[in-house]
């Protein structure tokens, strides 16, 4: 059986870096949402979403993410 185990840890980060952290958390908050909004219900095998989604969402360089 696979044991999967947690670790909580604090992050002791500059303003700087506290800064980068937030915007990707924001990114990635948009992107999870824009994906939400805009799959289709009915494409159910998982890798052609995948594809089709991450193929728009990096074209179009929606959320400002370095690829």
């Amino acid at each position: 059986m696979k044991q999967v185990l947690t670790l909580v840890v604090k992050l002791q980060v500059d303003i700087n870096q506290q800064q980068l952290l937030n915007d990707t958390a924001i990114a990635f908050a948009s992107a999870c949402n824009w994906i939400n909004r805009n799959v289709n219900p009915n494409l159910t095998k998982r890798v052609l979403s995948q594809k089709v989604l991450v193929t728009e969402a990096h074209q179009q360089n929606r959320f400002n993410l370095v690829i």
